[in-house]
C-alpha cells in the first residue's frame, strides 16, 4: 500500500473565526496540526483558560447524569443491543440536537432527585444505626428518659464483656449506694446500666473502666420496645420515599439517548479546543501550520474559503520526506486530532 504525499502548510486566520474554522477542518478531517509554540517567542499560544474550565464544567454535568441514570438504563443490552442501530450524527446535526435538548432543565431534575436520595440515604443510615442500637435494650421496660441524669445522680448504659461480669458485681458489693442492673446478653456482651452519685463519680467510673466497660448513648425518650416501633415505621416511610425516587430516575432514564448526544457533543467541542493547543498568534491572529496530503491541498484551500471567504493567507510546500512527517496509506484516515468524534458508545 503506496505512502501519500504530504505538504505543509501555513494558515493565518482572524481570532473571531476560529470556532468556524475548526469545525470546518475537523469536517475536513485530513489535516494533522504542527506545535508552533516553540517556534517564535514573541508569538503567543491562542488558548483562553476560561472557555477550557466553562467546556469542562458542562462535560462533568453530562457525565454526572450519565453516572446517576446508567443504573436505571432499560434499553436492550448484549446481543439484543447490537441488532438495533445506535443512531449516528453529523457535526451540523450533532449541534442542532443539541439546541432542541433542554438541558438545563435535564441536569436540575437529576441533581434534585439525586439530592434527595443522599438525604434519605443518610436518614436510613442513622435509623439503621438506632435499631441495631436499641435492639439489647427491649427488655428494659422503662423510659429512656428516666437515665438522664439529675442534679445528685448519674446513669450509664452500657456493656462488659461477659467474662468481666462476675468480677464486677463483687467489686460493686462494696459501694452499697450503686446500683447496677443487668438488661440483657448478646454476642458475649452484658448489657445493663449503672446508677451512682455524682460524688462517686471518678471511682465508679475508674471501676467500669477497668471492667471494660463502654458507655452507650441511646438516643430517643419512649421505651426502646416503643423507640423500636417508632425508627420501624420511619424506615418504612423513608422505603417508600427512596422507592417513589427511583421511579422518577427510571422516568428520566428514558432521556438517555439525548443525554449521550450531549455528551457526545461536549466530546467534540473538547477535541476542537484540543486543536488550539498547537495555534498561536496575536490578539486578533491565529497562526497554524500542520500537514495535509498534496492532493487535497485544493480541497483543503476550499473548505477554508467556504468559512472564512478571503480573510486568510494560506501557504503551502511539499514536506521533505526526511522529516518528521505523519504518514498516511492510500485509502486510510490520517489519525491525528481531527480522525473523528471520540464517542464513549461505539
Amino acid at each position: 500500500m503506496a505512502i501519500v504525499e504530504m505538504s505543509v502548510f501555513t494558515l493565518i486566520s482572524p481570532v473571531t473565526k476560529r470556532d468556524e474554522l475548526l469545525k470546518e477542518l475537523q469536517r475536513f478531517e485530513y489535516v494533522h496540526f504542527k506545535d508552533m509554540k516553540e517556534l517564535d517567542e514573541e508569538l503567543i499560544p491562542n488558548q483562553d483558560a476560561s472557555s477550557e474550565a466553562a467546556l469542562e464544567e458542562k462535560r462533568n454535568r453530562i457525565a454526572f447524569l450519565l453516572s446517576q441514570l446508567k443504573d436505571y438504563d432499560n434499553r436492550p443490552k448484549g446481543i439484543k443491543a447490537n441488532l438495533i442501530a445506535r443512531p449516528s450524527f453529523s457535526l451540523d446535526s450533532l449541534e442542532k440536537k443539541r439546541g432542541m435538548i433542554k438541558e438545563e432543565e435535564l441536569y436540575n431534575q437529576v441533581k434534585s432527585l439525586s439530592d434527595a436520595m443522599e438525604e434519605i440515604n443518610q436518614k436510613l443510615t442513622l435509623v439503621e444505626t438506632g435499631l441495631l442500637e436499641m435492639e439489647p435494650w427491649q427488655d428494659l421496660d422503662a423510659k429512656l428518659i428516666l437515665f438522664n441524669e439529675t442534679k445528685t445522680t448519674k446513669v450509664q448504659l452500657g456493656s462488659i464483656p461477659r467474662r468481666f461480669e462476675e468480677s464486677l458485681t463483687r467489686a460493686l458489693l462494696d459501694y452499697p449506694d450503686v446500683y447496677y442492673k443487668k438488661v440483657s446478653e448478646m454476642g458475649g456482651q452484658i448489657y445493663g446500666y449503672v446508677m451512682y452519685l455524682k460524688e462517686q463519680k471518678e471511682v465508679v467510673e475508674d471501676l467500669l473502666r477497668s471492667h471494660g466497660f463502654n458507655q452507650q448513648l441511646i438516643k430517643g425518650e419512649d421505651t426502646p420496645k416503643a423507640e423500636k416501633a417508632r425508627l420501624n415505621l420511619e424506615l418504612e416511610e423513608l422505603n417508600k420515599g427512596r422507592e417513589e425516587i427511583k421511579k422518577q430516575f427510571s422516568e428520566l432514564a428514558l432521556e438517555l439517548d439525548k443525554i449521550e448526544v450531549l455528551y457526545e457533543y461536549y466530546e467534540n467541542q473538547k477535541l476542537l479546543y484540543r486543536a488550539t493547543e498547537n495555534f498561536v498568534g496575536t490578539t486578533h491572529m491565529d497562526i497554524i501550520s500542520g500537514y495535509v496530503p498534496t492532493a487535497r491541498i485544493a480541497q483543503l484551500e476550499k473548505s477554508i474559503q467556504q468559512r472564512l471567504e478571503q480573510e486568510y493567507y494560506l501557504e503551502t510546500q511539499v514536506a521533505d520526506p526526511e522529516t518528521d512527517v505523519p504518514v498516511l496509506l492510500e485509502n486510510n484516515a490520517l489519525a491525528d486530532t481531527f480522525s473523528g468524534i471520540t464517542s464513549m458508545y461505539a
